[in-house]
């Protein structure tokens, strides 16, 4: 392909569509590996990336096998280096890996554009991760694993040859709609690190966000620290590099969506905090994280006790005050499940004193006055819930799910005392924001049912369904009662049914 015909392809398609297009085709046969090495070089090469050009050329044999094309190929190899010396601020992109072939051509190709340099620290591999990482110019660096995350990032740091850092992992996805500020943090800032916006996705959905240093500069020094949840703050803060949040740029994490795996996750991570807190055994970061470990791993007594170890300590309130929060709300769930609605209490009430945006606290309150009989009171919790904006922390939380669930409760409460005008306005204005969400197309037709309007209530009772036929009991039901009301008895005995199973 001309040089010409090249910039052509490039321009019309994206550089990310095109070069993902030489992969399937190479991965289809239609290119040998030689040809697609030489293709994709010049593709590299032509939007700025020569590191990456570079690599692929020195990854096959093409230059020595083939005379055809090898004055090209000279060419090429002789512009990479030329623009490597010449070029602005670059980034790295760094990974670890072991056996994801099912997921790092996702996380490859969401940021394919913009890496100046891809280096991967694979840690045994044997389901050709490699070579998928491969077919995107990376640099792959084999290490044997040594139960230590930091250990596996810092062989990465040390082979990468960049201004700056990013790193990721294999189940995460880049939010295309954040490169361009990505790209002026690392083209136009001075070093720091750069604290970024992750967010959960789980089934697809969008779930918990939190904060996470994710860019930073390479200078002498800048290690990760920790064996698990590693740092790189520590280094950072003995190289008085500041830090930065930057909550519009955002990274998809594909996560543990099945529950196996996420027992799985603690059943290896545990034994890896436990070993670090031996080193260091005040660290709050780690205390949260084997609570959270022990929880998911039904060991409650040993999860009380870490959460308890942070609450217990005044001086992580100012040093990690969202670590410190968030023990206090971890321990008022705990007592929930136990019943213990007086300490349940307590726990919430400190979270809102020390946090007024802790929308979370503000939503379980309110679902302790429902149980206690107080409704007035549990409607004022979950309107406080519903209006308020938390910022992103640097702990997990899932703010759109949270103001979800109290819109529904308000709704409920309403519901439950015949303000149906009440009622459909706010499920009404809640629908214009969150059309898809089942559970308020089915509480307001089931408003429109307690007034009769069976058309209408039908609307909404099918919008419902369309959206999830499974598990939509109430929707399944509320059709069931509207065809009982219009003596069609076959259909309402079909949608009884469905509720049965749903």
């Amino acid at each position: 392909m001309s040089n010409y015909l090249l910039s052509e392809s490039i321009r019309k398609f994206g550089p990310q569509k095109y070069l993902a297009c030489l992969r399937r085709r190479f991965l289809a046969g239609v290119y040998t590996k030689e040809r697609f090495a030489f293709l994709a070089a010049k593709a590299y090469l032509a939007i700025s990336k020569p590191i990456r050009a570079l690599t692929l050329l020195k990854t096959t044999d093409f230059v020595l096998k083939n005379d055809f094309y090898q004055s090209e190929m000279l060419d090429i190899l002789t512009q990479s280096e030329a623009l490597i010396v010449k070029s602005s601020p670059s980034c790295s992109l760094n990974m670890i890996v072991k056996n994801e072939s099912n997921n790092i051509a996702f996380a490859l190709d969401s940021i394919d554009d913009i890496m100046d340099e891809i280096v991967i620290c694979d840690t045994g591999s044997s389901d050709g991760t490699q070579d998928i990482a491969g077919l995107y110019g990376a640099t792959i660096i084999s290490t044997v694993w040594k139960d230590d995350f930091s250990a596996a990032r810092n062989e990465a740091i040390k082979a990468s040859t960049c201004d700056w850092i990013f790193w990721m992992d294999a189940d995460d996805r880049f939010c295309s709609g954040s490169k361009h500020e990505l790209v002026d943090l690392w083209k136009t800032s001075s070093p720091q690190i750069a604290i970024l916006r992750i967010v959960n996705q789980q089934d697809n959905v969008a779930g918990a966000q939190f904060m996470q240093a994710r860019l930073f500069p390479r200078v002498k020094g800048m290690l990760f620290e920790r064996r698990v949840h590693e740092q790189i703050m520590f280094s950072a803060i003995r190289n008085h590099i500041p830090f930065s949040q930057h909550p519009g740029i955002t990274i998809l994490h594909a996560g543990y969506n099945e529950k196996n795996l996420q027992k799985n996750k603690s059943l290896r991570n545990k034994p890896l905090i436990i070993k670090e807190l031996k080193d260091n055994p005040d660290d709050p970061a780690l205390l949260l994280s084997l609570g959270d470990c022990c929880m998911a791993l039904g060991q409650n007594n040993e999860a009380f006790s870490a959460y308890r170890r942070i609450t217990a300590d005044k001086s992580i309130q100012q040093i990690h005050p969202d670590v410190f929060i968030q023990a206090h709300f971890n321990l008022g769930c705990m007592h929930i499940q136990k019943s213990e609605l007086i300490q349940a209490k307590l726990r919430l009430s400190d979270c809102i004193n020390l946090d007024p945006t802790r929308t979370e606290a503000y939503f379980l309150l309110g679902r302790i006055s429902e149980k206690e009989g107080n409704p007035e009171k549990a409607f004022s919790y979950y309107l406080k819930s519903a209006r308020i904006t938390p910022p992103v922390r640097q702990t997990a939380a899932n703010a759109e799910k949270i103001k979800l669930e109290s819109i529904y409760c308000l709704a409920r409460l309403l519901l439950s005392e015949k303000r149906y005008m009440e009622t459909e306005e706010l499920l009404i204005h809640s629908l214009a924001v969150y059309p898809r969400v089942v559970e308020f197309h089915s509480l307001l037709g089931n408003v429109l049912l307690e007034q009769q309007k069976l058309k209408d209530a039908a609307i909404f009772f099918m919008q419902s369904l369309s959206l999830s036929a499974e598990h939509n009991r109430d929707a399944y039901a509320g059709m069931a009662i509207v065809y009982k009301e219009l003596n069609d008895i076959p259909k309402a005995k079909h949608f009884a049914e469905m509720a049965v199973k749903a």
